[in-house]
């Protein structure tokens, strides 16, 4: 709503009027979230997957200011939205890296299963305190690595390597990322597509002559 004075109302006003109208400018001032916060991290292949989870990969994640939750966005292509199949709700929060555990901080994820990331939060009204080590794991659907298809033709193509991107809310309540972690071995070479069989040559026989014997 306006208001409209004129010159002598305006004169007239006294300093606690002003004063009235100024307290709600400043009380209702917010601070604007800075996304300041820097995050690392590491990825490697668990060392006992199991048959129902022949892909597992175990992640630690850490950043440089608290952060309250944090996003795991698991893709090979625009249009996968299945590249996780499943993984555990057991989440560590360590002091540093195999570290003592944080006994007042913890984590919680959930996801829609299989699907493309991970949705994990330090609870109503927590956070992880900065440089404090996170780490879980995830199962996928398909290798890391780049792969070929078990038993497909000639000609079709590869299945990717998966990429793995983290994206954090900090302490300010702005987002950060996404920061990408790679596999902490390289994956191994292998072709676009599948190729197609080697041709054998064929190998002709010829059969030795025999010279015959002077007499």
């Amino acid at each position: 709503m306006r208001f409209l004075m004129g010159r002598g109302a305006a004169i007239s006003a006294t300093a606690g009027a002003l004063a009235l109208f100024a307290l709600p400018a400043s009380a209702g001032a917010a601070v604007t979230p800075a996304s300041f916060t820097h995050c690392g991290g590491s990825l490697s292949k668990d060392p006992s997957p199991t048959v129902d989870d022949p892909n597992l990969i175990d992640y630690q994640i850490h950043c440089d200011t608290d952060i309250t939750a944090y996003t795991l966005i698991v893709n090979r292509r625009l249009w996968d939205f299945g590249t996780i199949d499943d993984f555990s709700s057991d989440i560590s929060v360590n002091q540093t890296p195999g570290g003592a555990p944080s006994t007042t901080e913890s984590v919680t994820c959930s996801a829609d299963l299989p699907g493309d990331g991970l949705n994990c939060n330090a609870g109503a009204g927590g956070s992880i305190t900065a440089w404090y080590n996170i780490g879980g794991s995830f199962d996928l659907v398909e290798p890391y690595c780049k792969t070929l298809p078990s038993g497909a033709k000639p000609g079709t193509p590869a299945i990717p390597q998966a990429v793995v991107q983290l994206v954090v809310t900090d302490n300010t309540g702005a987002e950060d990322g996404p920061f990408r972690f790679n596999l902490d071995k390289p994956c191994p070479a292998v072709p676009d597509k599948v190729p197609s069989p080697k041709l054998k040559k064929k190998v002709t026989k010829h059969k030795a002559i025999k010279k015959a014997r002077p007499h």
